[in-house]
């Protein structure tokens, strides 16, 4: 086996696991988490800005009160309460938790509160090259 089909390999089972655990969760916020998780092993929680879309005709305060409470942070609701944009400190066992227990669509990655900018971006790029 080549190293580059290794490598495809072992990034095939990667994909398979995030859609098995994280299916809501944008890959690339779940990628940027383990590599600053491993360069920075002392920052457990780094902050990050988030869009979750939720399905509609959920109780919005309730949502908020939540939000509030577990992260200290105040969300933003938008589209007719279907859409959150919230800045916070993040973890894995809160992305699965925001996935199970708000009815969610989808977790999207807005921005990173660091610097530099971003490098895993090329990640798919790559790798989708490497696929070529």
């Amino acid at each position: 086996m080549s190293q580059v089909h290794e490598i495809l390999k072992k990034f095939d089972e990667f994909e398979t696991s995030m859609k098995m655990h994280l299916a809501k969760v944008d890959p690339i916020l779940i990628v940027d988490l383990l590599l600053r998780q491993k360069k920075e092993p002392n920052n457990k929680n780094p902050i990050y800005t988030l869009e979750v879309f939720i399905k509609p005709n959920q109780n919005t305060d309730e949502i908020r009160n939540r939000i509030i409470k577990e992260t200290g942070m105040v969300p933003a609701f938008y589209d007719a309460g279907t859409h959150i944009v919230v800045a916070h400190k993040i973890n894995f066992d809160m992305l699965k938790m925001t996935q199970i227990q708000i009815r969610t669509c989808q977790i999207l990655l807005i921005s990173l509160c660091r610097h530099p900018p971003p490098y895993h971006l090329l990640l798919p790029q790559v790798l989708l090259d490497l696929r070529m």
